[in-house]
Parts: structure tokens; sequence; C-alpha cells
């Protein structure tokens, strides 16, 4: 995750600094900041403590991707990284808080269409247009109606799309 909680408020790994109390902001069990020379800076749980919302294991391509989305949406309005959101126990790669929200969902990770329609569904139930973006991992298999119907959305002008987002590229 790149956002805990600390006891200034919430606090983005990339100005964090190792050594100090952070917290999860969804479950408050703590969290320790990595830093490394071929990863970007992130918080993860400790192995003990799983958090209740989905999110542990970050690639470095998910890690990167979320930060150029919220670069590239940016135009559009603020964009919040990693929005919890208690009544429907997930947390949002990007949001877009604008009078129709839109959360961004950047998927680089296998995950079964059940869980494509729940978290779709979750993000309905609150006035949500959830926005599935794809990894390479996805880029890189053979377009079929698997992948189409687990992530395809209309959008005005443009109808039915697949949207992918390669990190190396921007």
């Amino acid at each position: 995750m790149l956002i805990a909680a600390h006891m200034s408020g919430l606090i983005d790994a990339s100005e964090a600094t190792r050594g100090l109390d952070y917290r999860c902001p969804a479950c408050q069990q703590p969290v320790v900041l990595h830093h490394g020379s071929q990863i970007p800076p992130y918080f993860a749980h400790h192995p003990q403590t799983p958090c209740h919302l989905a999110g542990e294991g970050e690639t470095r391509q998910h890690l990167l991707g979320k930060r150029q989305l919220a670069t590239f949406f940016s135009d559009w309005g603020p964009v919040t990284l990693e929005r919890i959101l208690p009544a429907i126990q997930q947390r949002a790669d990007g949001w877009l808080d604008l009078p129709h929200p839109i959360a961004l969902e950047f998927q680089c990770s296998p995950i079964s269409r059940t869980a494509v329609a729940q978290r779709t569904a979750g993000y309905q139930c609150l006035g949500c247009y959830p926005f599935w973006l794809l990894g390479s991992r996805y880029a890189q298999q053979k377009l079929n109606w698997r992948l189409i119907e687990r992530f395809a959305c209309w959008l005005t002008g443009w109808d039915l799309c697949l949207l992918f987002w390669e990190v190396d590229r921007r």
C-alpha cells in the first residue's frame, strides 16, 4: 500500500521515514515501510497481522501504475490514492471525487470473474463508476470473451472499451 496513517494524519510512502509508527488506514494494525532500490516505497502489514481488506503482495508494476494513473487522471480532478471504503470493505486504487465518483482499479494480478463482479457491484452501490485498467499480464493474453466480459466498460463516444495501462511507457 502507498498510504498509511501516522499520528500527523495520512502519509504517502514516498514521503515517509523509516522507524516511525505507521498504521493501516483500514484496520489500524501496524505496517512497515519498505524502501528499496528496485521497488518504489510502500507499506506492508506484518505477516502475522493480515488486513481484512485485499491489497497485499503488490508488485512493482502495481505500485508504479497506481501513481502514474493518479497523475494521468489528475486533469479530471483530484485523485485520492487508495481510498478506503468501509461501507463495502474495499480499497480503491484511485478515487476521483466527482459529482459521479470514479474508482480506478489497476488490475495486474489474476482475479476471478466473481471477485471483479463483487467489487464492481460494491462500487455501484455507492453510486460510483468502477474504471478497470489492466496491466501487462492482461495485455499479453490473447483477447477473448472471458477477458472482455470481466473488465470491459461502456464509455460515451467510445462504446465498449477494454483499457490497458503500460507502466514502462506511462
